[in-house]
């Protein structure tokens, strides 16, 4: 008999410097309606500028903002946590702190990962493609006990300055991951992908399956 898919609504990433050009691709590619929630955490420091729905965003996908304390969580909305701030997932809404540095970072992914794994979790996917000095570790480790979905990038695969290779979890991680290029036919969060330009990515598991962005994850 088989099991009920398991709903992923919540899903939080991590990075370095070096997954700008995969975030600006992935947040290009999700659709405007997407059925989830995305939270971000780039590495940046405090002089770091830029809107990031300028950056990252683009007309007709899903919407990119920089996370305000008190901002509402809404599905088919990607918050990027702001500079020198840990953004934190509520219930509801969203927390940012100026808390101690994590790793040497703030914001830390470590923060994030951990406030969605203890609010949210079997809905949460977590995924780190890139860390430094370890962030992330510890939170993939979180969203897993919690019942969560964990993937990490796979050395080589994106041609980044990838920590999360080193399994930064000690196996924390359910599933390395390698970049694929979606093309037609491919599917986001359960529809049909209509871009059809190999300019745009999404994630494909190690073990074959596909990562569908704010579907129903295995």
């Amino acid at each position: 008999m088989k099991t009920a898919p398991i709903k992923r609504d919540i899903i939080v990433i991590g990075a370095s410097a070096g997954g700008v050009p995969i975030l600006k691709n992935l947040c290009r590619a999700l659709p405007a309606d997407l059925p989830a929630v995305i939270g971000i955490v780039l590495h940046r420091g405090p002089w770091y500028g830029g809107n990031v729905s300028d950056i990252y965003g683009k007309p007709g996908c899903i919407a990119v903002q920089e996370g305000k304390a008190g901002d509402q969580l809404e599905q088919g909305t990607v918050y990027f946590a702001p500079s020198d701030h840990h953004l934190l997932f509520g219930t509801s809404f969203v927390h940012l702190s100026r808390g101690p540095k994590v790793h040497f970072a703030r914001p830390a992914i470590n923060q994030l990962f951990f406030s969605a794994a203890r609010t949210f979790h079997t809905r949460v996917a977590g995924l780190l493609l890139t860390g430094a000095n370890q962030d992330g570790a510890h939170g993939l480790a979180a969203i897993k006990k919690h019942g969560g979905a964990t993937f990490c990038t796979e050395t080589g695969g994106s041609g980044l300055s990838n920590h999360a290779a080193q399994r930064p979890s000690g196996g924390c991680a359910s599933r390395g991951l390698r970049p694929c290029v979606a093309r037609r036919g491919h599917r986001l969060s359960g529809r049909p992908s209509h871009h059809g330009r190999t300019s745009l990515r999404m994630w494909r598991s190690s073990s074959g399956g596909e990562l569908q962005h704010g579907g129903h994850y295995p």
